[in-house]
């Protein structure tokens, strides 16, 4: 008789998690507690790599301080914890110092729109509130949330174009902030979404729960398509 060919292995699958950051905490441990995944991804340098029992340096210490949740889990269950976002992000940041700098001129810039035009600006914060989805994991997680997050997106780049040609706004310091955050935010979604994939794709059968900022799961989503895995969205009992 012929031998019989064993089945291959099922996809792996992927659950992209959509988290607030400093928020949503106890439903990230609980959702896990109920789900039990093989391998949890954390929003931190592919470079810094967390492992047990062993001493964590500065700066690896102060990525596990943000996403504190993940790496509790992780611990006391003994579930392998990996980086996925991009290799070199933190020296980027401080050699650019852009966090800080996006930080300053979104303020200054919503200032200026504000007394530029009151109604316009009303509208725009209402999008962003929006985009918040409330107060609720689940609600985070939802294709209606990802929308408004990519609306977010959408209306600031529409906003920014609107009053490009104000003399106002070409008087607010470091222009050159704009260009430089978006290229480094669409290579930095590119960078996660190859890492997402390289890391999980030969992980035939095994469950990734990968705990990203809600902002970021729009893009990752479309960017992993094509990435030999099973992408869901998760699941609330």
């Amino acid at each position: 008789m012929p031998k019989s060919i064993p089945p291959e292995p099922s996809p792996p699958i992927v659950v992209l998690l959509g988290e607030a950051h400093d928020r949503d905490r106890n439903e990230i441990y609980s959702y896990m507690e109920a789900k039990n995944p093989d391998l949890i991804l954390l929003e931190i340098p592919t470079e810094l790599i967390p492992e047990p029992n062993k001493p964590l340096d500065n700066e690896l210490k102060a990525h596990l301080e943000e996403h504190s949740i993940g790496w509790k889990f992780c611990q006391a269950r003994a579930v392998p914890c990996l980086g996925f976002d991009m290799q070199g992000n933190d020296l980027f940041n401080t050699a650019t110092h852009l966090p800080m700098r996006q930080e300053k001129f979104a303020k200054a810039f919503v200032e200026f729109v504000k007394l530029a035009d009151p109604k316009f600006h009303d509208s725009l914060m209402l999008i962003f509130k929006r985009a918040e989805c409330g107060d609720d994991l689940k609600q985070r997680n939802e294709e209606s949330c990802d929308r408004l997050v990519e609306e977010k997106r959408r209306a600031l780049l529409s906003a920014v174009g609107r009053f490009k040609n104000d003399r106002r706004f070409l008087r607010l310091k470091d222009q050159g902030v704009l260009e430089l955050g978006d290229s480094a935010w669409q290579r930095r979604n590119q960078a996660m979404a190859q890492n997402i994939c390289k890391t999980t794709q030969h992980l035939g059968g095994k469950t990734t729960v990968v705990i990203v900022g809600s902002d970021h799961r729009y893009i990752l989503r479309s960017m992993l398509k094509n990435c030999a895995i099973q992408l869901r969205d998760p699941t609330f009992n």
